[in-house]
């Protein structure tokens, strides 16, 4: 899925447990029974998108032109991104 900030586009996901996203791996170990201060929900429903940076479920994970990823919350990512129907052969 894309989607666009004009006029520059992004390769985005939307996380959700269980989802398969390159470069981001879901929280495992020791704490994954405990509640997130952010969103509330277990730790074992969220993703690590680098060593610091944590997505949580429903959370958009974006591409960014140097090819590093960041995080956007759902409200934030819906004001500031539109939704882009996907390329034929992507």
């Amino acid at each position: 899925m894309f989607a666009r900030i004009r006029p520059q586009e992004f390769e985005v996901w939307q996380w959700q447990p269980g989802e398969q996203i390159p470069k981001v791996k879901s929280v495992t170990g020791p704490g994954t029974k405990n509640s997130c201060r952010l969103c509330g929900k277990l730790m074992s429903e969220h993703a690590w998108v680098s060593e610091k940076t944590m997505a949580c479920p429903g959370d958009w994970i974006v591409k960014t032109a140097p090819g590093d990823l960041m995080i956007c919350p759902k409200d934030e990512f819906e004001l500031i991104f539109e939704l882009q129907p996907e390329k034929e052969g992507e």
